[in-house]
């Protein structure tokens, strides 16, 4: 007779814990990412979520050696920025190979190496600043999103029935039924 009562107790603590869940999230939450739309870059910085101290620091390290967008794929930002710095420091080192021969040849015409070692330095310089801000500048907006997004939860009360095993002594269990109270704030 006990055990059966325990297990009435189980299912009917089961059974209304599922309830109040359901009941909750259909009325309780209201999420109020409904009234705001998101632009592009907000879900993709959602979705990459928080940049960590680590991955900063490893973007930044291979974003000014070896580059070529490395930097910016470890930190999660390769499709948004990081494939720019990959053909850009391509094509200038491919234009500063192309004037090489010209350059050595008599006339040395180096104008191809300069525009190509110059472009190079540039989109060094530019891929290692923005490994370095545009985490910075993620991060900031990833927890004005969370904050703003934010899953909002109505405050209230919940008391809900738990069933308790004891052992009174060593030959015999018994059943007892406790009360479980949630409060939830805001």
């Amino acid at each position: 007779m006990r055990r059966m009562l325990f297990r009435l107790h189980t299912l009917f603590f089961l059974s209304s814990l599922i309830l109040t869940n359901i009941a909750r999230s259909e009325s309780a939450i209201a999420p109020s990412q409904s009234t705001t739309q998101l632009t592009d870059d907000d879900r993709r910085i959602l979705e990459n979520g928080r940049i960590g101290g680590a991955r900063r620091t490893f973007g930044a390290i291979l974003a000014f050696y070896p580059g070529f967008g490395i930097g910016h794929a470890v930190e999660g930002r390769y499709l948004h920025r990081g494939w720019i710095f990959t053909l850009s420091e391509a094509g200038s080192l491919a234009i500063a190979s192309s004037g090489v021969e010209s350059c050595a040849s008599i006339e040395g015409d180096c104008g191809a190496v300069v525009i190509g070692i110059l472009g190079f330095l540039g989109f060094k310089v530019w891929e290692f600043v923005d490994s370095i801000v545009g985490p910075i500048r993620d991060n900031r907006q990833y927890l004005k999103l969370q904050t703003h997004n934010q899953v909002s939860i109505e405050p209230g009360i919940m008391v809900m029935p738990l069933p308790l095993a004891r052992r009174d002594d060593e030959s015999q269990k018994s059943a007892h039924l406790g009360i479980g109270l949630n409060l939830t704030f805001h």
